[in-house]
């Protein structure tokens, strides 16, 4: 698949574990990887290998299945081009046993939020279970602009929308799908 880098807009920045970003060390973000898993990437165009520690979720274009660190990209030799097809291999799954950060969940991931009261603490809701699979349509720092996405989608579509928590984000799904609808 095809890898891009991402760089010093985001140093400093949370990532979706909850590390800061750092551009200088070998880092990346995959969409379904455990946090702390460690993989083998390879540029596919020139045999050049770094090894990366996944801490973040993405990439978030269609067409890409990772994003590395600038560190990992200059190594890569993807700096100029942006991005290059890449092979990757699985050294070792990371041990993250939060919700959502395991490679075989399925469903939703992390904490419910209460949608009647918008200043409550997530660690008091209770924890719902959803079959089947999930697509996410929004990821907000606002529980108030996920909250009106929930909104909206309910009007839309007669399948569950949920709005849960995973670190800083509040994160807006549309729940109880099956193959055929997604």
């Amino acid at each position: 698949g095809i890898a891009s880098w991402y760089g010093r807009e985001f140093q400093g920045r949370l990532t979706a574990s909850g590390e800061p970003f750092d551009m200088n060390k070998y880092t990346a973000a995959h969409r379904t990887l455990p946090f702390g898993s460690v993989i083998l990437v390879t540029n596919l165009e020139n045999g050049k290998k770094v090894k990366c520690t996944v801490n973040d979720r993405g990439p978030f274009k269609k067409n890409r299945i990772l994003d590395v660190s600038y560190k990992a990209a200059k190594d890569l030799d993807i700096l100029t081009k942006g991005e290059a097809k890449v092979g990757i291999t699985v050294l070792s799954y990371g041990n993250d046993t939060r919700p959502g950060t395991q490679s075989n969940d399925v469903g939703v991931f992390g904490q419910p939020v209460d949608t009647y009261n918008s200043s409550s603490n997530t660690e008091d809701m209770e924890s719902k279970q959803f079959s089947g699979l999930a697509i996410q349509t929004g990821a907000f720092y606002s529980k108030t602009n996920a909250l009106k996405l929930k909104e909206k989608i309910e009007g839309l579509i007669d399948k569950p929308v949920t709005v849960v928590q995973e670190g800083h984000y509040y994160k807006v799904r549309i729940t109880n799908m099956n193959d055929n609808e997604v």
